[in-house]
């Protein structure tokens, strides 16, 4: 039996959410939101093994992408921020062809460093590693 993929268009991001999410959410509900800057976020993207920066932050955050690859599996990244004083980061779409343990991996690497990072996808769900894993498994 093959492994399951993890295929997307931007319909799944990496967000910041609450410090601590025991159950999936839907994001409309969020209440509290970790602040995490952008280049703190880009640090620890680059920092994972086999990532390599597509394009730099200038002119603005919104234009910084990055890429994982091995083989002919890939994870691109992007950014995004929220407009506030501390235009913090706000989540980043992924584009991917890779393995859920791939996936997994990178998000694992940015929950290592920083809490309140969570998967988001395009039914506004944010998940937990567990409730992930299940949706992948359906």
């Amino acid at each position: 039996m093959a492994a399951t993929r993890f295929q997307t268009q931007d319909q799944w991001a990496l967000i910041p959410g609450p410090a601590e999410l025991a159950e999936p959410m839907d994001s409309l509900h969020i209440q509290d939101i970790v602040e995490i800057s952008p280049a703190a976020i880009a640090r620890s993207l680059l920092s994972f093994p086999g990532v390599e920066l597509l394009h730099a932050e200038t002119p603005s955050w919104w234009d910084w992408r990055a890429r994982w690859k091995s083989g002919c599996d890939y994870i691109e990244i992007g950014m995004t921020i929220f407009e506030n004083d501390s235009q913090s980061w706000g989540g980043s779409h992924l584009t991917a062809d890779c393995s859920l343990k791939d996936i997994e991996s990178l998000w694992s690497h940015l929950r290592a460093r920083h809490r309140g990072v969570w998967l988001h996808n395009s039914d506004c769900t944010i998940h937990t590693p567990d409730s992930f894993r299940q949706e992948m498994s359906t």
